[in-house]
């Protein structure tokens, strides 16, 4: 019996030890089994969240294509931008939209310019477009704002005045005491803009000047009439101008007080009430529809005297800007610095051997009278040929 046990202990054991190695082959699979799975799901979400981000990709990409085309579709350009062009004989098309850019350049939606930039001094004449001058009576404000741009502060190194533009813009006429003997002088706009004037001519005698604005084309004022029949006594004046040497445009109202004859002036003059000071010379003196009548020149110098000052009528001065700028154009613009010039060898002699005489008396007609002057005042601008004639 003991020999039968002996023989049942180590099948005993062998059956464990088998059982033992069935269980731990059977968990080690197990876990394998279970490592597999969850690789495979892992790879498998990480697959689908793959997929989810491609196809936010997408999405965002059609959002930024959408987003572009309505920025481009709904953007005006706001500056001309240089194209690159390619020659082509096809004609180009035609522009649909064209744009104002704030320097008054015009272009089209493909950047090219329409038309070039508008080249002023960059003043306003006025706010509203309903106020122009000799339309309807005006309010003091309207006047200010239609003539004030037009006024130029006047400086030499003598002194300082007032003036106002004309022409369309080309001159400023003042009197001839403001320029002095100056061939040159400061102008200043009312924007703050100041450029060297060129004094074109002069009328001592009627106290004109007209001086040239460089180039510059600020808003001129509009001319009215100083007749008697027009401008009645008692009427409202306004005078505007740079008293005292203020900084700023002086703005004052009064009346029309008088004709007067004075010993002084040769002709008619105006006299108002409205506060003329020293520097006031030179401005306008404009009536109640914004039209300049009179270019102030004076007041009385009594000290007993009060509100007792005096205009130029504007028709003296219409009478003369012709021949003081030269019969409405400018010496530099009827005859550019560095032209080809003719004169006469007689005329030539005369004008040199004749120095004490005047122009007026050298010349026998219009044109030899400027003639004269270029040849003696302006000599080095110009070549001069001298023509021998027979």
């Amino acid at each position: 019996m003991n020999k039968r046990v002996f023989i049942q202990i180590p099948l005993l054991i062998t059956i464990l030890l088998g059982a033992l190695v069935l269980s731990g082959a059977g968990y080690f699979g197990y876990r394998q089994m279970t490592a597999s799975n969850t690789d495979s799901q892992t790879q498998q979400n990480t697959t689908d969240q793959a997929s989810q981000i491609e196809e936010l990709q997408k999405e965002v990409e059609e959002l930024k294509k959408v987003r572009t085309g309505d920025s481009e579709a709904n953007t005006s350009p706001q500056v001309a931008t240089p194209k690159t062009t390619t020659k082509s004989n096809n004609p180009p098309p035609k522009s649909k939209q064209t744009f104002t850019l704030p320097n008054g350049a015009v272009i089209d939606d493909a950047g090219n310019i329409i038309s070039p930039p508008t080249i002023t001094v960059g003043l306003t004449q006025a706010d509203s477009p309903n106020v122009v001058a000799g339309s309807k009576v005006l309010s003091g404000e309207e006047i200010y704002l239609l003539v004030s741009p037009s006024v130029v502060f006047i400086s030499t190194p003598e002194g300082t005045g007032s003036g106002f533009v004309i022409s369309g813009g080309k001159y400023t006429l003042t009197n001839a005491h403001v320029v002095g003997a100056y061939e040159s002088v400061m102008l200043k706009f009312q924007n703050g803009v100041s450029v060297a004037g060129t004094v074109f001519g002069k009328d001592e005698a009627r106290d004109l000047a007209v001086v040239f604005n460089s180039y510059r084309t600020p808003p001129a004022v509009t001319f009215g009439t100083s007749d008697s029949g027009s401008l009645k006594i008692g009427a409202d004046v306004y005078a505007l101008g740079y008293p005292l040497n203020l900084p700023t445009i002086t703005f004052t109202k009064g009346q029309l007080s008088a004709r007067q004859n004075l010993k002084d002036y040769p002709g008619v003059i105006l006299q108002t009430d409205t506060a003329i000071n020293s520097g006031n010379s030179g401005g306008p003196l404009v009536n109640n529809k914004g039209e300049v009548i009179g270019v102030n020149f004076a007041r009385l110098k009594d000290v007993s005297a009060q509100g007792i000052g005096f205009a130029i009528p504007i028709q003296t001065a219409i009478d003369l800007i012709p021949a003081l700028s030269q019969y409405g154009k400018n010496r530099l613009e009827v005859y550019p610095i560095g032209s080809t010039m003719h004169i006469s060898v007689v005329s030539a002699l005369q004008i040199d051997y004749n120095p004490s005489l005047s122009c007026e008396k050298l010349g026998a007609n219009e044109s030899e009278v400027i003639l004269c002057d270029l040849y003696r005042n302006h000599h080095d601008d110009y070549k001069w040929i001298i023509d021998v004639q027979n």
